[in-house]
């Protein structure tokens, strides 16, 4: 049995090189989450400048990756609802709202933003 630690490095690894599959400079965070200056589980780095990111001026995405046995099966049948949806908003009382989108609608708007070169076809 995997513990949840090596369980999680693995997902970080995973999404990490994925990433890197797609053309983007991704890189896992040396010593993700024991090191306070270091934050998030994955840095994403602008392949290249387009017009989008002259609006859009962050150094890097920041991501943290969580994976749960069936932690996330409300977020999943939001996202499954109807006939599917994009993008699921969700806000506790009292906090700001976050954005959960698939990982299609992702690539979607890294593509879109300049953060990804487009595929052409």
């Amino acid at each position: 049995m995997t513990n949840s630690r090596q369980k999680g490095a693995d997902f970080e690894r995973e999404i990490t090189n994925e990433l890197k599959e797609l053309g983007l400079d991704a890189q896992k965070v040396p010593l993700s989450g024991a090191v306070s200056n270091f934050e998030g589980d994955i840095w994403i780095k602008p392949s290249h400048d387009s017009e989008y990111r002259k609006n859009f001026p962050l150094p890097q995405l920041v991501l943290e990756a969580k994976r749960r046995k069936r932690g996330f099966k409300t977020i999943y049948d939001a996202l499954e609802q109807g006939n599917g949806n994009d993008i699921v908003v969700a806000r506790d009382d009292r906090k700001e709202a976050f954005y959960v989108l698939p990982k299609k609608t992702f690539y979607y708007f890294l593509e879109e933003s300049g953060w990804l070169a487009k595929n052409e076809e």
